[in-house]
Order: C-alpha cells, then sequence, then structure tokens
C-alpha cells in the first residue's frame, strides 16, 4: 500500500501534463496573453513545461534522483501559481498541499533509504524530521480551504479544532487516516460537482479525481510517517 501511494501523488502532475498537451493551443494563449508576447512564445513555454513535468515524474517514479524529481515538479506549478493565484488565496492554499504531499514522498523515500543505508544516518534524519514538518504544516491548508470555502460541507469549528491538532502533530496519525474518510466524504457533497453527481466537463473531472487521489495519499503518508520530533506526539 506505502508503494502506491507516490503513484497517486504523480498521477496528478502526470494528469496536469496531458490537459496541457490536449490543450496545448489554449494554454499557450494563456501564457501568451500574461508575458504580453507572441503565442509562438506561449506554445514554446507550455513544451518546457511538459517536458519538465514529465522529466520530474520519470526521475520520482524510478527513483533515480528524488530530490531533483521534486523541484522539477514543483517549478511549473509554482510560476501557474504565481502567474493565476497571486490574489486568489484557495489557490495558493491548494497549491501548498501540492507542496506538502511531494514533500512527505520525499519523506518516504528518506525513511526507506535510512533503512537500508548505515552511513550518514544523522544528517538523514535531520532532513526526514524537516520534511515530516513543513509537510505537515502544508497539509494544514487543506483544512483552512475547508474553513474558507463558501458552500459550508464540513463544520466550521471541527474544521478549526482538526487544523490546530494537525499543526501541532496532536495524534497525528489518528488524524490523517480520519482525515481521508472526510476528504472522501467532503468530495461526495461539494456543491458544483461531486464524486455522486460528477462534473459535466471531462477536463474538470479528471483534475478533481486526480487532486483527491493526491490529497488522500498526502495524508496515507502523513499517516504512515507520523508527525517527527517536532510534534505533541513526539514530546508525550
Amino acid at each position: 500500500m506505502p508503494r502506491m501511494m507516490p503513484l497517486l501523488i504523480l498521477f496528478s502532475y502526470l494528469e496536469d501534463a496531458v490537459q496541457a498537451i490536449v490543450h496545448l493551443r489554449m494554454h499557450a494563449n494563456q501564457m501568451a496573453i500574461i508575458m504580453n508576447s507572441w503565442e509562438i512564445i506561449g506554445v514554446i513555454y507550455m513544451l518546457l513545461d511538459i517536458a519538465i513535468i514529465l522529466t520530474g515524474t520519470v526521475l520520482i517514479a524510478s527513483s533515480w534522483n528524488d530530490g531533483s524529481g521534486v523541484v522539477m515538479l514543483l517549478l511549473p506549478r509554482t510560476l501557474r501559481s504565481f502567474a493565476f493565484g497571486m490574489w486568489d488565496y484557495e489557490l495558493l492554499l491548494d497549491y501548498c498541499v501540492n507542496v506538502a504531499c511531494l514533500l512527505l514522498l520525499l519523506a518516504m523515500r528518506l525513511s526507506q533509504r535510512q533503512a537500508d543505508e548505515w552511513h550518514n544516518r544523522q544528517q538523514q534524519q535531520r532532513n526526514l524530521q524537516r520534511l515530516l514538518l513543513l509537510g505537515r504544516i502544508c497539509m494544514c491548508c487543506v483544512f483552512l480551504l475547508w474553513i474558507v470555502e463558501k458552500h459550508q460541507i464540513i463544520n466550521k469549528p471541527f474544521a478549526v479544532a482538526c487544523f490546530i491538532f494537525m499543526l501541532f502533530g496532536v495524534r497525528c496519525k489518528l488524524m490523517a487516516s480520519l482525515t481521508v474518510l472526510i476528504l472522501l466524504w467532503h468530495c461526495c457533497f461539494q456543491a458544483n460537482g461531486s464524486l455522486i453527481f460528477g462534473w459535466n466537463d471531462l477536463t474538470i473531472s479528471m483534475q478533481f479525481i486526480s487532486s483527491l487521489l493526491s490529497r488522500v495519499a498526502g495524508f496515507f503518508l502523513l499517516a504512515r510517517l507520523g508527525g517527527g520530533k517536532w510534534s505533541v506526539d513526539a514530546l508525550v
């Protein structure tokens, strides 16, 4: 099961690349408008974007160079978030969740490497704890998204309590496991589209499913790895 989680996270980025290929002209036109340039510049940008995503995915999937792969996957979404989501806090929170999933993927790979390698374990342990801390904090953005959503599905005080528990790492493994169930429940009753009623647009539907799978995988990894030494769980 843990070996499947990185694949679910990577599926979100592969879906991103496929959508960019299918709608290349539209995305290129959007980027050309943002950059105030010719459409050919937008096409070149999108082709580079696709190449970077696919290369990063291969690097991580093959375990050849996880660190470089994560940087390559984050680069296009970072640029896109600043281009489209500079003034949209929901898009920025969503971006933080994407970052968290990749950080937890790195943490899982590092913990597996620790079990196989004995040299330089102290440095690896420090890096692992940093990744767990940053990953846990960024995953809290899921609860912030529930708090600020217009059509409240999750009770706001409950979402605030979940945010506080996860932020400080209180019963982190249990909270992460429960959040997976709440995520699935939340996705069944969204106002504009859901797992029950579906979307009218295949593109949006695929984005919705890949994003959900990535978040579920991120919380599964957090449930397996725990909150790390900088959490209440480690102190008590």
